[in-house]
């Protein structure tokens, strides 16, 4: 192009074929999963089952900083062709992102917090029809008004149906209960 003329950039776009995910669920980057596994010891498993095998979710990011919940999280990914859900693990998350990163979160474990959901929600974005930020295993999502198996799904549906059809539902907030102690270095 001439001077003060439109710029060109060949752009190649592909079509994904497979259908959205109905729901999916991304957690922060853990830590230290052998004491808390000591204080609780099925607190993977209930929370995985609780949220995928009941609530509704069909997938899970999880992320975790220091390759500790490997071991919980390994029949999850394995299981994942029998139970028509999916979860991907992100083991040592801050590696993949920088050796400073690596080193920064061993003193502080959250610091890649936010890259960790920017991560999620950037893939999700075109994969997924709602994808939720569902922090750690002491953060349970509860469809008060229907108890029911897959409730969650039932309740998106609900809420996308009573708009007109011209508008989208960006964001859902929900009211959070925390019953969560301490934190990294508490006594308790």
């Amino acid at each position: 192009p001439g001077a003060g003329g439109p710029a060109t950039i060949p752009l190649e776009l592909c079509r994904v074929e497979r259908p959205l995910i109905p729901a999916t669920f991304c957690s922060q980057p853990l830590y230290g999963y052998d004491k808390l596994r000591k204080q609780l010891p099925w607190i993977m498993e209930d929370w995985l089952d609780y949220h995928i095998g009941h609530l509704g979710f069909v997938h899970a990011e999880i992320y975790d900083v220091d390759g500790s919940f490997e071991t919980a999280l390994e029949p999850w990914v394995r299981a994942s062709s029998w139970r028509r859900t999916t979860v991907t693990y992100h083991r040592r998350w801050p590696a993949r992102l920088s050796p400073q990163m690596e080193e920064l979160s061993r003193d502080h474990p959250y610091c890649t917090e936010t890259y960790a959901y920017a991560h999620c929600l950037t893939t999700h974005r075109a994969l997924s029809r709602w994808v939720a930020l569902l922090h750690a295993p002491d953060e349970y999502l509860l469809v008060r008004k229907n108890p029911s198996s897959g409730a969650l799904l039932e309740v998106l549906e609900l809420q996308e149906s009573e708009l007109p059809d011209d508008e989208v539902l960006p964001f859902l907030q929900v009211h959070s209960l925390s019953f969560a102690r301490g934190g990294p270095g508490a006594d308790e």
